[in-house]
């Protein structure tokens, strides 16, 4: 997803509107055959920025409204996320040029971000059922 995901501190209105951009993104991204009801899932949430400050926005208050955009979509209900977690990268203060173990996808576009070296940055999302509850992530 390009841009600066909405938190639940801001507008209603703003907060719709980046949640109809996710559901686009997760609509495009997944097939039917993909989608995962009924079982446990795990939610990664990645957003990766230049120059964030200490009063840009609380990093927890991003996901709420990520998974309820997907719910439906991705997953039956965002009761079935089990485990998450989310993290915020500034490339620019971490002078991060790759991050590894990055699927393409995701390695392809830190690499446009980090070209364009522009400050909008992006958030990446990925969701699986492998989860193991018998250890710790």
């Amino acid at each position: 997803m390009e841009g600066t995901p909405r938190s639940l501190q801001g507008s209603s209105a703003g907060i719709k509107e980046w949640q109809a951009a996710v559901r686009e993104a997760a609509v495009a991204a997944i097939s039917d055959e993909g989608r995962l009801d009924f079982v446990d899932v795990s939610a990664r949430i990645l957003h990766f920025c230049f120059e964030w400050g200490h009063t840009s926005g609380d990093l927890d208050n991003i996901a709420k409204p990520i998974l309820d955009a997907i719910a439906g979509v991705v997953f039956f209900n965002d009761n079935q996320v089990t485990q998450l977690l989310l993290r915020r990268t500034d490339l620019q203060r971490h002078g991060i040029t790759m991050i590894e173990g990055a699927t393409p996808l995701l390695a392809g576009r830190i690499e446009k971000a980090i070209e364009a070296a522009a400050g909008g940055g992006f958030v990446y999302v990925a969701v699986d059922e492998n989860i193991d509850h018998r250890s710790v992530p």
